[in-house]
């Protein structure tokens, strides 16, 4: 998501986590913004995650190309979720530095 923001500083969410969806082989992009965004501004967004990952990982594009990943989703979380996912995480860790947002799960 650094990557998102030095393109497009606007586009940065204030959370955000990614879910690997097995099932429907795709990831799931879940975002919060400090004020919603437009449908286009979302796919923009989508859009420069998937190339970052790219650039990042050499075999995200032809695990893309090859239909193994099929197109990721984005979900415009609402205001304030972020808030109740960590308060949730924090309440649920065995031990307080156990207490971390997952960036990427399954």
């Amino acid at each position: 998501m650094d990557r998102v923001a030095v393109r497009r500083p606007d586009l940065k969410p204030t959370f955000f986590v990614c879910y690997a969806d097995i099932n429907d082989a795709n990831y799931k992009l879940c975002v919060e913004f400090d004020e919603p965004r437009s449908v286009g501004d979302q796919a923009e967004l989508l859009r420069l995650f998937e190339q970052s990952l790219g650039e990042v990982n050499i075999e995200y594009p032809y695990k893309r190309a090859s239909m193994r990943l099929k197109d990721p989703e984005i979900f415009q979380l609402q205001r304030g979720t972020s808030v109740r996912f960590i308060q949730y995480i924090g309440k649920n860790a065995v031990m307080d530095n156990q207490a971390k947002i997952p960036r990427l799960s399954r």
